[in-house]
């Protein structure tokens, strides 16, 4: 059982005779007429936690990143407000919607695909996804063409948001991907090399700032 001292209180307990040989005992919270909180102030999602935040701390700082100059080196964090950061997503979902970027698939399902490291572009890519009822199908940025291409075969994904470095593995995977149209690249410039990528790929391509 959990114990936490300061508040003398037992958090979950063995179920009897539930131990097996491979695992142990199931645990179950102890008080049965206690429910657990199932909301925050009414909000049960991730997409309205973020709009009451906006709504209640729209100045507070939410998203940080450091930019890497030239030579490779980090300055200190720049933050965006939850404010700013909002309008970024309101931005994204109306560019989803007007271009046609997350169409149902068979399932019905409207998905977005994220490809790319742990950054501000990949929340709000998320946001949008949310913002137009759809849902995001995420892809580890260490994925090569050959695991990217087997889920957007499984997902029908039409739309991957991907960083510069994935770019090359998502045409690489493109051919075997009937359903992939396009990606939507977090850099803010598109080079010539990028749009020759896409090309190659026979998709349409995009920056977060278009």
């Amino acid at each position: 059982m959990v114990y936490v001292p300061h508040r003398k209180k037992f958090y979950s307990v063995e179920v009897p005779n539930t131990e097996t040989a491979t695992s142990g005992p199931i645990r179950r919270f102890p008080d049965g007429e206690i429910n657990p909180q199932l909301a925050y102030d009414g909000c049960y999602t991730i997409y309205e936690l973020f709009r009451r935040s906006v709504a209640v701390y729209p100045h507070r700082p939410f998203l940080g990143h450091r930019p890497i100059d030239s030579e490779g080196n980090a300055a200190p964090y720049v933050f965006e407000s939850y404010e700013e950061a909002a309008r970024r997503v309101d931005h994204l979902a109306s560019a989803l919607e007007h271009e046609d970027l997350c169409p149902a698939t068979p399932d019905g399902l409207r998905l977005l695909g994220l490809y790319m490291k742990n950054c501000p572009e990949w929340i709000l890519a998320d946001q949008a996804a949310f913002t137009i009822h759809g849902a995001t199908v995420p892809l580890y940025d260490t994925l090569g063409p050959d695991a990217v291409g087997y889920i957007i075969q499984q997902t029908e994904l039409s739309t991957v948001v991907c960083g510069p470095h994935e770019l090359e593995n998502l045409v690489a995977a493109a051919p075997k991907c009937p359903s992939l149209k396009a990606a939507v690249l977090t850099c803010p410039v598109l080079s010539d090399h990028h749009r020759a990528l896409a090309r190659k790929g026979g998709l349409k391509l995009y920056s977060l700032l278009d």
